[in-house]
């Protein structure tokens, strides 16, 4: 299923910034993969958009922000897998498509 989202804010910078549009698509558990960029639902419903830095073996993953300049709780330890909604395939960064 493919599902678009607008990016908010400068932690995936440069690879997306501000305002950029990605198209995701939902895959099993175990097509993801280190250096693969997510969106991601937080508790609360929230959802971001990182970068998936290791893959663990019990359904958890680490997740990086881009932007070294920027911080996140949800890159300081891990994640459970099942939050990821989908895997950005497209993205339209400045009118330009460019792929995930």
């Amino acid at each position: 299923m493919l599902r678009v989202f607008r990016t908010s804010g400068a932690s995936m910078w440069p690879t997306y910034t501000d305002r950029s549009i990605l198209v995701t698509l939902r895959v099993p558990r175990r097509l993801l993969s280190a250096g693969r960029v997510v969106v991601y639902r937080v508790p609360g419903g929230e959802f971001i958009v990182k970068r998936i830095a290791d893959v663990l073996g019990d359904d958890r993953l680490r997740l990086a922000s881009d932007n070294p300049a920027t911080t996140s709780i949800y890159c300081e330890g891990t994640v459970p897998a099942a939050g990821v909604v989908g895997l950005v395939v497209l993205a339209f960064r400045r009118g330009r498509p460019e792929r995930g």
